[in-house]
């Protein structure tokens, strides 16, 4: 048996990714095959009759275009604090600059 924080936490969680998927305009099936989650389970999780674990939860955030880091604070798995939100930004700096090199490697390529 679940306790109160628990159960209001999930129901938190399966409201807010029922949400995001009508407002990408996903169908629970459509969901199901860009994250490889089943689709009676991405439901139960939606009406709050199961709890996922965190795997199923990165599966299913960038389907729904919730960061890893977010979708794993809204459900409790992280504590909300400032330093996951600094390493998603750090995350999120080494791409630009991963693509900025890359593009000034591929010009020298293109040189040779």
């Amino acid at each position: 048996m679940l306790d109160e924080e628990t159960r209001a936490r999930l129901v938190a969680l399966g409201r807010k990714l029922k949400q995001r998927r009508r407002e990408r305009e996903m169908t629970l099936q459509a969901l199901s095959k860009a994250s490889g989650v089943h689709t009676s389970y991405l439901g139960r999780i939606e009406r709050a009759q199961r709890r996922p674990s965190a795997p199923v939860l990165r599966q299913i955030a960038g389907p729904l275009g919730f960061t890893e880091v977010e979708l794993l604070k809204t459900v409790g798995y992280l504590s909300p604090d400032r330093t996951d939100d600094r390493l998603v930004k750090f995350k999120e700096s080494m791409k630009g600059e991963i693509k900025v090199a890359m593009a000034n490697l591929m010009e020298k390529v293109d040189t040779l």
